[in-house]
């Protein structure tokens, strides 16, 4: 009797048992952030990151999406998928990025593709921050930064417009006020502007 069904059987139980494996381990690492997530407007966070109460899926998300977490005390980072309406952020549509100058030492907006790497671009633009915006001696100044796959004349922050993306506000050293609040502390608003026929965009 021929051993080869058999051994066909095994490797297909195992390569079933991995795909399972892999399938579940990828759904906890993409619901560890929302587990303990906090919502302010577009913006959400984890309050597990960057604390001892981190659990190995959180660490693991972390890791996959490249997201250096410090202690929550030195930085505290926001994404946004959404704009302010709540739709997904797509490239074949454009945004403004709107607010006013942010209660800490530093802070920036990153825009990431998809695939959870910055966008590569010929402008070689991949963020804004406090000093690139102009904002470090105006506190109460109100700031905007455009995005979209179409070159703008000020402030644009390229991405792909056959591509979704997010956004990613990083405050280090952020003030009492904002780590005491996180679901209520004022963050920018992300206003779509308009969308190009590639694509439908709900």
């Amino acid at each position: 009797m021929s051993r080869f069904p058999t051994l066909f059987k095994l490797i297909g139980v195992v390569l079933f048992a991995l795909v399972v494996g892999a399938g579940s381990a990828w759904w906890m690492i993409l619901g560890a952030m929302q587990a303990s997530g906090v919502q302010n407007g577009p913006w959400y966070t984890s309050t597990a990151i960057g604390s001892a109460a981190s659990d190995p899926y959180t660490r693991a998300q972390i890791a996959f999406t490249g997201l250096l977490a410090l202690n929550k005390s030195e930085a505290v980072y926001f994404t946004a998928t959404e704009d302010s309406e709540g739709r997904r952020l797509q490239g074949h549509c454009s945004y403004e990025v709107t607010g006013r100058n942010l209660a800490a030492r530093w802070w920036s907006i990153t825009a990431y593709g998809s695939d959870y790497f910055l966008i590569e671009n010929d402008a070689d633009r991949y963020s804004y921050n406090v000093a690139s915006l102009g904002l470090r001696f105006a506190p109460i100044a109100k700031w905007r930064i455009n995005i979209s796959a179409e070159e703008q004349s000020s402030n644009w922050l390229p991405v792909k417009a056959n591509d979704f993306f997010s956004l990613t506000l990083r405050l280090y050293n952020p003030s009492p006020q904002i780590l005491g609040n996180l679901e209520g502390v004022g963050l920018p608003e992300i206003r779509r502007l308009s969308c190009t026929d590639e694509g439908a965009a709900p």
